[in-house]
């Protein structure tokens, strides 16, 4: 049994190009194993892109293949592994390969990968996350990022591309409008420019008193005849309507009350006499977290053989 079958533990070959099929490296086997009496198959996330070609007896080329509308997947530096089988052998042979590519890009500029960018902001806010520009970067060279407008309220690193906010209390719709239009350019000091537009929407403050859900009273006053479960309703309003009811406080375990309309009703016992009842009622909206408001609701529940008061 051979104890390698390969002439070396690993390759290192380099592409000068990948988009037209080519030969990449010569992988030679020992004296004493023949090519065509080994099974070989490539592995690896760029082995489709690969080949292998017999060469006489002794010696195997790796070749590229074709990759007209693809060769943007394949990244700069990678590795593939060819695992070899002899026949008669159970155990197989892995042989590692590093392949890096060669630039053949010169004299190609920069580009950004989005020549429109949207972003979606909030009045005086900063960015919860600073926006990373991408740009394609054909020959691997330090670049340089310029923002051409709005630099006192935006802010971007010259080397790495990443947009910021330097004064959010300038980022506002009365200084700004809802939809502006920034521009930024990208250079690698040799080649021509790249422009790029950032399309910013800018959503305006609402103040919470116009959001936040009002009672039409501050304090309501009802009261029921005996053995009648209706009480009455209470009423709140926001700019959706998207209300929720419920008792806070007080005659929880006597009184109920509809969450989506209101209306409250009594399932008490009956009583000889009269009975004065204080309730707290709350109506949220459904923010997260919710914008409440609370009314007092005053409960006259009469007694038997009597008449309620009328408020």
């Amino acid at each position: 049994m051979h104890e390698r079958l390969f002439e070396v533990d690993e390759y290192m070959f380099e592409m000068p190009t990948y988009s037209r099929t080519t030969k990449i490296g010569t992988i030679k086997l020992v004296s004493g194993i023949s090519a065509k009496n080994v099974q070989y198959t490539i592995y690896g996330s760029m082995a489709n892109y690969f080949s292998l070609e017999f060469v006489g007896t002794k010696s195997i080329e790796l070749i590229s293949l074709e990759c007209q509308t693809e060769c943007h997947k394949i990244p700069r530096q990678f590795a593939l592994m060819i695992r070899a089988i002899i026949e008669n052998h159970k155990l197989p042979y892995d042989l590692p390969i590093s392949i890096k590519l060669t630039s053949n890009n010169e004299g190609q500029r920069p580009r950004f990968k989005q020549s429109v960018i949207p972003l979606i902001l909030k009045e005086k806010s900063f960015m919860n996350n600073p926006l990373l520009i991408e740009v394609d970067n054909p020959n691997d060279v330090n670049l340089t990022f310029i923002l051409n407008d709005y630099n006192p309220i935006f802010e971007i690193n010259e080397k790495f591309g990443v947009l910021s906010i330097r004064n959010s209390e300038l980022l506002t719709v009365d200084n700004l409008g809802e939809r502006f239009n920034m521009s930024l350019s990208v250079s690698d000091g040799k080649n021509d420019i790249d422009t790029a537009i950032i399309m910013i929407t800018l959503n305006p403050i609402i103040d919470q008193q116009t959001v936040a859900p009002k009672f039409s009273h501050n304090v309501y006053a009802f009261a029921a005849k005996p053995g009648e479960s209706f009480v009455g309703q209470v009423l709140a309003q926001n700019l959706d309507d998207d209300i929720t009811y419920r008792i806070a406080e007080g005659g929880a375990t006597l009184f109920r009350i509809n969450e989506t309309d209101g209306r409250i009703f009594y399932h008490g016992p009956l009583s000889k006499d009269s009975h004065n009842y204080e309730l707290k009622v709350v109506a949220l909206d459904e923010s997260s977290p919710p914008y409440i408001d609370v009314a007092l609701v005053q409960v006259l529940i009469a007694g038997l053989g009597s008449s309620p008061a009328k408020f």
